[in-house]
């Protein structure tokens, strides 16, 4: 996991919002798996990790810090069958 996890304000604001504390993101982020990488030559660098806790499958967005090697938590939520797969790793639509 690298050099550990940094949250960015915005993850933390959303995280209240959702429920969805920080130990719960670090736990979906050390067993989870990437289930997007970022778009070859995109200026986001955001990859999606798909991870489950005691309260089901929870998405995290991060970010690799080059420099320090940590993850940089963009934004977690649980994710919904409205737009999501039962799989959880496949979005509705594609």
């Amino acid at each position: 996991m690298g050099n550990g996890v940094i949250f960015r304000r915005h993850a933390t604001d959303q995280m209240h919002v959702r429920g969805i504390e920080p130990d719960e993101v670090r736990s979906a982020l050390a067993t989870g798996e990437t289930i997007e990488e970022p778009a070859e030559g995109t200026e986001n660098p955001v990859r999606l990790v798909l991870g489950y806790t005691e309260f089901g499958p929870l998405h995290v967005a991060v970010v690799d810090d080059e420099v320090t090697g940590a993850m940089v938590v963009v934004t977690a939520y649980r994710p919904s069958l409205l737009r999501w797969q039962p799989d959880w790793r496949t979005r509705r639509g594609r």
